[in-house]
């Protein structure tokens, strides 16, 4: 949480607060494993304001997500 925080520039206990409201939301599933908590994405998840309801998160992050087709193999 601190490290997302310090990223994003806000306290850890907003990062836990934005982190809970997309749980609740359906966009997160939380999965504890030993003191840690891993988050899944749902990226066919609708968004919620009416002008953008009919896209999915997913294809927002594909916008980000490089195409593995288009990169250039490492040199020697």
């Amino acid at each position: 949480m601190a490290e997302i925080a310090a990223q994003v520039g806000i306290t850890t206990r907003a990062t836990l607060t934005i982190l809970k409201g997309l749980e609740d939301a359906g966009y997160l599933t939380r999965h504890r494993v030993g003191r840690r908590s891993h988050y899944t994405l749902d990226t066919h998840q609708h968004f919620r304001h009416p002008a953008t309801a009919t896209h999915e998160v997913g294809e927002l992050l594909a916008i980000f997500t490089p195409d593995p087709s288009t990169r250039t193999p490492p040199s020697s």
